[in-house]
């Protein structure tokens, strides 16, 4: 009965429970099992594939997880844990399931369960913001408005936490363009599934809205898809070689270019699929999907958890090859390289000049480590500090920081002079923020790479990637290393 128009929104929190999965299924199967197929632990999924496989007893896995173990509980954990980390083997998934759990061929109310499961997997969020099975997934925007006024917006929501919790409660997902003075962009889902650390799970809604019901997932399907330049190579060899000049001159320290490259299809590209790869491969790297703009982050820009404040900034980057030992080797070697050493310290330096006055302390890692992801491997730094009590707004800090370093370059305002003048394409969010706040202050932003933006009939993708170019880059290599942050997005969208 409160009017959306008027600013006075009523929202309800309502916890689902992690393992009471029978007695919710009837009046809720999707609410419940998107709880357990979208963010259900890994570690169960691997006990799953043990039991699969003879080694383990269904009933232990259970009982290690605080269920009462029976046939309803095994069928719903093991096929939420087979959900959450194999969806293209979910046909044959059924069947196996049914030997473990069923031996003498009484399945019962198994092929009901299954099929909840297979709802859950359809549903595609307008926004997603989610790590290690950490985080958000929103339906039905009910607001949406710039960054700037989102937290005035949230302030004036009237929350009702039935949870008992202290859950985040309505929350708004954003973009940060990586220009700074383009709009930003704001919405306040109207349906969110959120899990916190502790690995509590609950629903927010505004105004009762229901969560609804969806078909099954489509089945996999082939198409055909092109790939090709949108930044000439030139223009971007061209780019690398002037930022290096720049900085070999001393006018910069450090600039980043990068290019574009376009994907089209012949069909509509899934969104539900390409979200289901980045989650099997970029997995513990920062999902989103927020107005189709679509990735997976591995660089964390800022977050806010009462007055603890972190940032892991990712500067210098070589490929992975699937080989362990080459892999080693590229990794050693990239930890002993100047030019990256020199391309990481930048942002290191501005980054822990930029919060220190508004922090009572502030740490860091001595020395970067190494931090891989599917396709690269980058150095980064775990940079975390207490804010003093009258510190800036979350939203504040973030645009004070992006563009870091490691996306736009140092001296900040020349590099962006250089970028603009000589990169040749609008950067759009590629660069700049996506992340999530709360009413209170809290929230976290990755910066936006690894990413895709896609058209609004999904038949066409803009990717961009770059680098950082200091006075030891060359050329042809910082074009390779685009190719190797390209295939992030491009494994996830290709499927002919």
């Amino acid at each position: 009965d409160l009017q959306i128009d008027t600013g006075n929104f009523g929202w309800a929190a309502i916890p689902i429970p992690r393992h009471d999965v029978s007695q919710r299924l009837d009046p809720h199967p999707l609410a419940v099992f998107l709880a357990h197929a979208v963010f259900v632990l890994k570690a169960v999924a691997l006990q799953v594939r043990q039991v699969r496989e003879g080694g383990a007893d269904a009933g232990a896995v259970l009982r290690m997880h605080h269920c009462q173990p029976t046939r309803e509980h095994v069928v719903a954990q093991l096929l939420a844990a087979v959900a959450a980390d194999h969806v293209p083997a979910l046909a044959d998934t059924e069947e196996a399931v049914k030997q473990v759990v069923f031996p003498d061929g009484n399945a019962g109310a198994f092929h009901h369960l299954f099929q909840a499961v297979l709802l859950c997997q359809q549903l595609i969020p307008q926004g997603l913001f989610v790590r290690d099975g950490v985080g958000f997934a929103g339906r039905d925007n009910a607001v949406r408005a710039t960054l700037t006024d989102a937290p005035s917006l949230l302030n004036d929501i009237e929350h009702v936490d039935q949870t008992g919790w202290g859950v985040p409660g309505p929350i708004a997902l954003g973009l940060m363009p990586f220009d700074r003075h383009s709009t930003s962009t704001a919405v306040v889902p109207r349906i969110i599934i959120g899990k916190d650390s502790a690995g509590r799970c609950w629903s927010t809604t505004i105004d009762d809205a229901n969560i609804p019901t969806f078909d099954p997932p489509p089945r996999p399907s082939a198409s055909s898809f092109s790939v090709e330049p949108l930044t000439p190579i030139e223009t971007y060899l061209n780019a690398v070689v002037t930022a290096r000049d720049a900085v070999r001159s001393g006018e910069l320290v450090k600039a980043v270019i990068a290019r574009q490259i376009t994907v089209r299809s012949d069909d509509p590209i899934s969104v539900h699929s390409v979200l289901s790869r980045l989650r099997n491969s970029f997995g513990s790297s920062y999902r989103y999907s927020i107005d189709g703009f679509i990735g997976a982050s591995p660089e964390l820009l800022l977050s806010i958890d009462g007055d603890i404040v972190r940032s892991h900034p990712l500067a210098g980057t070589t490929p992975r090859t699937g080989d362990p030992q080459r892999d080693d080797e590229l990794a050693n070697r990239l930890l002993e390289s100047i030019k990256d050493q020199i391309e990481h310290r930048v942002v290191i330096d501005v980054i822990h000049e930029m919060l220190l006055p508004y922090c009572s302390y502030l740490d860091w890692e001595p020395e970067p480590s190494v931090v891989k992801v599917a396709n690269v491997q980058h150095l980064g730094t775990l940079i975390e500090g207490r804010l003093r009590d009258a510190h800036p707004p979350i939203l504040d800090l973030a645009r004070n920081l992006c563009p870091t370093p490691a996306l736009g370059g140092h001296p900040r305002d020349l590099a962006l002079t250089l970028i603009s003048q000589h990169e040749g394409f609008e950067r759009d969010a590629y660069g700049g923020a996506v992340g999530w706040l709360d009413a209170r202050g809290n929230g976290t932003w990755a910066v936006a790479i690894r990413c895709a933006r896609f058209s609004d009939d999904r038949r066409r993708a803009v990717l961009t990637a770059g680098g950082g170019i200091v006075a030891g880059s060359e050329p042809h290599a910082e074009l390779a290393e685009t190719q190797a942050k390209f295939q992030a997005m491009l494994s996830a969208i290709i499927r002919p």
